[in-house]
């Protein structure tokens, strides 16, 4: 299992590389400020008078 793991990891580090490359920070920082559907957290699960769920659903496992 770890080298599918080790795979998936080296794999990520290329892409961000690449992003890194064609992307400046600021670029991003300005994506991430421009968008408006953005929720608040803490507020979201604080204002549940219910049962709260923080939950991942995945296509696969990466060892898979």
């Amino acid at each position: 299992m770890a080298n599918v793991l080790d795979k998936i990891i080296e794999d990520k580090k290329e892409s961000l590389k690449l992003i890194k490359k064609t992307n400046s920070l600021d670029a991003l920082e300005n994506t991430i400020k421009s968008l408006n559907n953005l929720l608040n957290f803490k507020d979201a699960i604080s204002d549940n008078k219910g049962v709260s769920l923080i939950t991942e659903i995945k296509k696969a496992s990466p060892s898979a």
